[in-house]
């Protein structure tokens, strides 16, 4: 069972599958889809990578590099993607003609 500050975890508030108790529905919906049905409900409009949280593809942009370019309800921001992909395509160049470079 679930113990903390908040206090006991409601008895209706049951996973299930696995029996894990919680303090809310809304928590054993949040578990199932992320746990057991591995339900990623957010994607990078970048790269592609899938994410459960929406704080998890939010560090993912800060790590990345693709910061801006997904706002905080996970709104893509059109001038934010367009600069981005401008500025990998100078950096996919750049990396091929120093790759051609060193071939010779």
């Amino acid at each position: 069972a679930v113990s903390s500050i908040k206090g006991q975890a409601n008895p209706n508030a049951v996973c299930q599958i696995c029996y894990k108790s919680f303090y809310s529905g809304n928590e054993v919906k949040a578990h199932v889809e992320r746990v057991h049905l591995k339900i990623k409900k957010y994607q990078c409009e970048t790269c592609g990578q899938q994410f459960y949280k929406r704080g998890d593809i939010q560090r993912h942009h800060k790590r990345r590099f693709h910061f801006g370019t997904i706002n905080v309800e996970g709104e893509s921001n059109p001038a934010c993607y367009n600069f981005l992909k401008e500025a990998l395509n100078f950096l996919d160049t750049v990396k091929l003609q120093t790759d051609s470079e060193a071939s010779k």
